[in-house]
């Protein structure tokens, strides 16, 4: 958590969510939230291999920040990709799709300008995108017009059918617990049914034992006390992001992402036909 925003969240949504917490630990706010360590620095070089990094453009969830995804971000910059978060300022969908572009626009001149440390290290030939919750929803919004996005994953949100375009497409949502099932709406498996098989290809994973919550690194802190197994449920969402961003664009087949995989066995894929 950069140090700036130590206050800010303490106040915010996620002291909302220690407070509510019945753990111990969870009382001190600021303790928990300093305490968690990560492997990202500030002002360091790009690495010297790829040569041009692969794109993914990443939006958090309301009231969140790109910094409590860590646990995931920090994966897939780990493997050659330039994650690239965005927080919104001011909450609204068109807002967000309007910011995403402009996102997206700045690459462009990071990429082409001399002096600047991604001066020509960007691949913008090859950007994918993913978000969480409302995230997700602004990602498939711009993802529908802007055709530098090429796959998205939606965790946990999006997928309105008149934003669905022929492009590799994956939701990843949670299963809930075997104690509280989640409940789905028919009318809302429907719709995202249709955005699915208006992608080309359109994959629908589910994680076992995941709560909407399980995709931030609130799954891997104690005193935040989420049901089901921390750990597992994030190796797993990384697996998958790896594997669907390997295949739709690095080229590299993935046999999780196509059927599944013993090695992950909170994972369920589902192609609707």
């Amino acid at each position: 958590m950069p140090a700036d925003q130590l206050s800010h969240e303490e106040k915010g949504f996620v002291g909302m969510m220690l407070r509510r917490s019945s753990a111990p630990a969870a009382r001190d706010v600021p303790k928990v939230l300093s305490s968690v360590l990560v492997h990202a620095r500030e002002d360091v070089p790009p690495a010297e291999s790829p040569s041009r990094f692969p794109v993914l453009l990443f939006a958090a969830g309301s009231q969140q920040i790109p910094s409590e995804y860590s646990s995931l971000t920090e994966d897939l910059a780990s493997r050659g990709f330039a994650v690239v978060g965005y927080g919104p300022t001011v909450m609204g969908a068109r807002t967000w799709r309007d910011d995403l572009k402009q996102v997206l626009d700045q690459l462009r001149l990071w990429n082409t300008t001399q002096g600047h440390p991604l001066f020509g290290r960007l691949d913008l030939d090859r950007i994918g995108a993913f978000g969480h919750s409302f995230g997700a929803s602004a990602i498939s919004m711009i993802a529908a017009y802007d055709k530098r996005l090429k796959a998205v994953v939606l965790i946990d949100g999006g997928g309105r059918p008149e934003d669905a375009r022929a492009i590799p497409v994956l939701m990843l949502n949670s299963g809930g617990t075997d104690l509280a099932p989640k409940v789905p709406d028919p009318q809302s498996a429907m719709v995202r049914d249709l955005f699915l098989r208006w992608s080309k290809p359109g994959i629908r994973i589910t994680l076992r034992g995941a709560v909407h919550m399980s995709f931030t690194d609130m799954a891997l802190i104690e005193p935040f006390e989420l049901p089901g197994d921390g750990k597992a449920i994030i190796d797993s969402t990384r697996a998958v992001l790896d594997g669907f961003f390997g295949q739709y664009l690095l080229g590299e087949r993935s046999e999780l992402i196509e059927n599944g995989s013993p090695t992950y066995p909170l994972v369920k894929v589902d192609r609707p036909r």
